[in-house]
């Protein structure tokens, strides 16, 4: 059954996707934004606050599962802190820590290629600071500057 796009905006909106960036999409991007998304939730809030579970994302073939990808994290330290949300297009975000000391991950959890930079010099199209689609990197700073020329998913724990 075919759903209208005022009913997919609607299914993404309680998932926690703004409807302002949905508004612009084909219905074939909203019907993929909800498969890729399924039962789970999605915390997409700018003001950088933790969320309380982990965001599920579907698994490819070259991917571990997500219980091993848990396991190698935990014996890199213990997670004190995770967010997830998507970039608007061309607008800078300022991750500050919020545990002292603590090693940053970033993961590109999909939907474009990210940038980014401990430092406020964050460009798009700077190849050093982009990561691509499931790609992270391990940063140790108090701020984190991300940038996209898109709307990716991104993903930054803290991990002490």
């Amino acid at each position: 059954m075919n759903k209208t796009k005022k009913e997919l905006i609607e299914e993404l909106v309680g998932k926690g996707l703004a409807e302002e960036t949905l508004k612009g999409l084909t219905n074939a991007k909203l019907e993929a934004l909800l498969a890729e998304f399924g039962d789970s939730e999605l915390d997409v809030d700018a003001t950088l606050e933790s969320q309380e579970d982990v965001q599920d994302t579907p698994v490819t073939d070259e991917e571990k599962p997500a219980d091993e990808k848990e396991q190698d994290v935990e014996e890199a330290g213990e997670v004190v802190s995770e967010i997830t949300l998507q970039l608007a297009i061309y607008n800078k975000v300022v991750y500050n820590t919020k545990h002292k000391g603590a090693k940053l991950v970033v993961e590109n959890l999909g939907y474009g290629d990210v940038y980014v930079s401990t430092e406020d010099d964050v460009r798009v199209g700077d190849e050093s600071q982009r990561l691509l689609f499931k790609e992270s990197k391990e940063l140790k700073a108090d701020r984190l500057y991300m940038l996209a020329g898109s709307q990716p998913v991104v993903q930054v724990l803290e991990i002490k």
